[in-house]
C-alpha cells in the first residue's frame, strides 16, 4: 500500500515531537545520532531520500549563489548523462542547512525508518498518516510533493526536484487540495 501523505496539522504535530525527541540513537552507545528535527525538516523540505543522506556517492552538498543556500545532490544517472538536483533552502532550514549537510551522517538508510517510527511512538493518539505504518520516508516524500503542488509550484518542476515519473507525480496529484475542492465544485457540493 502506498504511503499516504501528511496534512498540514501532521506535519507540525511531527516536527514538535521531533524536536521534543531531541537525538535518535538507534541503540545506546552507537556513534550513529542525528538531530530529528533537523532530519525530518530537511526531509520534509526537499524530498531528500535517506539513501541521499546516508550514502556519501551522492555528494550531498550546499552551494551560496546570490545571497540565497541551494542544496544539491547528485542522482543516479538517467539515460546515460549525469543528473543532480538541486532546490533551495527553506526559509525553516536556511539557519543550520550547512552545517546539517556537513555533518557525518549515519551511513545506512533505514536509520531514517527507524528514527521516523521511534518518533511516530511518541506521539499519542496518532491520526491516519502518523501513525507507525505510514510514517516513511516515502510518505515524507509524498509529503513534499503535495505541499509544493498546493503552493502552486508548476507540475514539472516537482517532478524534476524530485525526481520521479510522469505516474508518480499523478499519484501525489490525486492529494491536492484544490483538485479535491474543485471536485466537489462539479457536483455542486
Amino acid at each position: 500500500m502506498p504511503k499516504e501523505p501528511l496534512t498540514i496539522k501532521e506535519q507540525d504535530t511531527l516536527l514538535k515531537a521531533a524536536e521534543k525527541y531531541g537525538d535518535y540513537q538507534r541503540w545506546e552507545g552507537s556513534e550513529d545520532k542525528l538531530d530529528t528535527y533537523k532530519a525530518i525538516a530537511f526531509m520534509l523540505d526537499t524530498a531528500c531520500h535517506p539513501s541521499v543522506l546516508s550514502d556519501e556517492k551522492h555528494q550531498l552538498r550546499t552551494v551560496k549563489e546570490k545571497g540565497k543556500i541551494y542544496i544539491e545532490w547528485n542522482r543516479p544517472k538517467k539515460k546515460g548523462h549525469d543528473a543532480f538536483t538541486r532546490i533551495r533552502a527553506s526559509k525553516r532550514l536556511v539557519s543550520w542547512v550547512e552545517e546539517f549537510v556537513a555533518l557525518e551522517k549515519p551511513g545506512y538508510r533505514q536509520f531514517y525508518n527507524h528514527m521516523l517510527r521511534a518518533v511516530a511512538e511518541t506521539i499519542t493518539d496518532p491520526s491516519r498518516g502518523l501513525t507507525r505504518e505510514n510514517l516513511s520516508p516515502l510518505a515524507i516524500r509524498h509529503t513534499f510533493a503535495v505541499n509544493m503542488l498546493d503552493r502552486g509550484v508548476d507540475a514539472e518542476a516537482v517532478r524534476q526536484m524530485m525526481n520521479c515519473s510522469r505516474k508518480t507525480l499523478e499519484f501525489y496529484s490525486k492529494y491536492r487540495r484544490d483538485m479535491l475542492e474543485s471536485k466537489l465544485d462539479d457536483i455542486d457540493w
